[in-house]
């Protein structure tokens, strides 16, 4: 079936949408403490474990969880920076709904509900990641101490899990709210 441009979401059908502010809800500002908590975790973890890593640790893992390549430890700052970007970013990105891509084509009778879902589920992705982010460092910074031949690939595959079943969810959720 063709989309018409009344259905699609082209350019200027965006300029078009309603704008408005939405009540944050109690889920949304739980997840923003959480997404804040996590960039504290990482950062603080880097912070206080830089003293006493080795000169070299882990830079990539295998799917066994096995570190398959080793560089210096300033590549451990690259997951804070990126962290903490990424948290700006999504921080400022879910201020404005009314600019995200959605399943459905948005109109006045379910601008309210999907703008509603589309932050609450920026919101959660940015703890996710966050998250994801933190243990990823975490196994790097005890594998790069311990000299142990691997991490615990199952919390990265438990973290990757719920990355895309909060995905999922969200979009079966948003297409459902039509």
């Amino acid at each position: 079936m063709d989309r018409t441009p009344d259905d699609a979401d082209t350019p200027s059908r965006k300029n078009r949408r309603p704008k408005f502010d939405i009540p944050r809800s109690g889920v949304d500002n739980i997840g923003d403490v959480v997404a804040g908590i996590g960039v504290m975790v990482l950062v603080t973890l880097t912070a206080a474990s830089w003293a006493t890593l080795p000169d070299s640790v882990p830079t990539h893992f295998n799917a066994a969880g096995v570190a398959d390549a080793w560089g210096s430890k300033n590549s451990l700052l690259l997951l804070p920076a990126v962290a903490l970007a990424m948290w700006a970013g999504l921080t400022v990105l879910a201020r404005f709904p009314h600019a995200f891509n959605y399943v459905r084509a948005i109109t006045p009778e379910n601008a309210a509900r999907q703008y509603a879902m589309g932050r609450s589920f920026v919101i959660l992705l940015k703890a996710e990641v966050v998250w994801l982010f933190a243990s990823i460092q975490w196994m790097t910074i005890a594998t790069a101490r311990t000299g142990s031949a691997g991490v615990w690939a199952s919390v990265l595959y438990v973290w990757i899990a719920a990355i895309l079943g909060s995905s999922v969810a969200y979009l079966i959720m948003s297409y459902r709210a039509g």
